[in-house]
């Protein structure tokens, strides 16, 4: 497994932390030869995903179920919570974009088997924290919709609310300190630029 170390000021390690494993075994396009070995990701495919919250503790999201789980550094489990979601259908301009992206694999030889792309999309796409430990979902969405959707949850899990943002946001997800929004977006041009957003949470 993989784990996560602290050093203190003077670099002695002083704590380890292990990192949650996906609890579900993921499919990928292989290409194999004598020379290299290449992967591709199936588009549309949930996966998992983990950070590291502001209190110390491992938080986990799988995809396809809008379900969250909190862990000790330890690994004990300490909090789960799901939301229910309509999932959106894969439609053919997904499909489209889906074939555009998987080209450079198939410059190279590979195989795909387009029956594996799901007829949904998953629930979720990533999530990143406040300086509150609130925790900030972005849904997944529809790919013509040019602004931002996020549902925030307390760090008990309770559900607060949504906020439509006016933009789209890119990596690395956003700093938010004091309600104050710090992120990188892209014009249309596809230029990044720093946008610093004061937060208005009615909860």
């Amino acid at each position: 497994g993989i784990a996560l170390m602290q050093f203190d000021l003077d670099l002695n390690p002083i704590d380890t932390i292990v990192i949650p494993e996906d609890p579900e075994e993921r499919e990928g396009f292989e290409l194999r030869n004598e020379d290299s070995h290449l992967m591709a990701g199936i588009p549309f495919q949930p996966g998992f995903r983990w950070r590291l919250a502001p209190d110390g503790t491992l938080w986990g999201m799988l995809d396809e179920h809008y379900r969250f789980f909190q862990l000790t550094p330890e690994g004990d489990t300490l909090l789960s919570f799901t939301r229910e979601f309509e999932p959106l259908p894969v439609t053919e301009a997904d499909m489209d974009q889906a074939r555009e992206d998987l080209e450079w694999f198939l410059q190279y030889g590979g195989n795909v088997d387009w029956s594996k792309i799901p007829d949904h999309k998953p629930a979720t796409e990533d999530f990143f924290f406040d300086d509150e430990g609130n925790i900030w979902v972005i849904p997944v969405t529809t790919a013509e919709q040019d602004w931002q959707v996020v549902e925030v949850f307390d760090p008990e899990g309770r559900y607060l609310g949504r906020i439509d943002l006016p933009f789209r946001l890119t990596r690395p997800y956003p700093l938010i300190r004091n309600s104050v929004m710090y992120a990188v977006v892209e014009d249309e041009m596809e230029v990044p630029y720093v946008v610093r957003a004061r937060i208005e949470k009615p909860f």
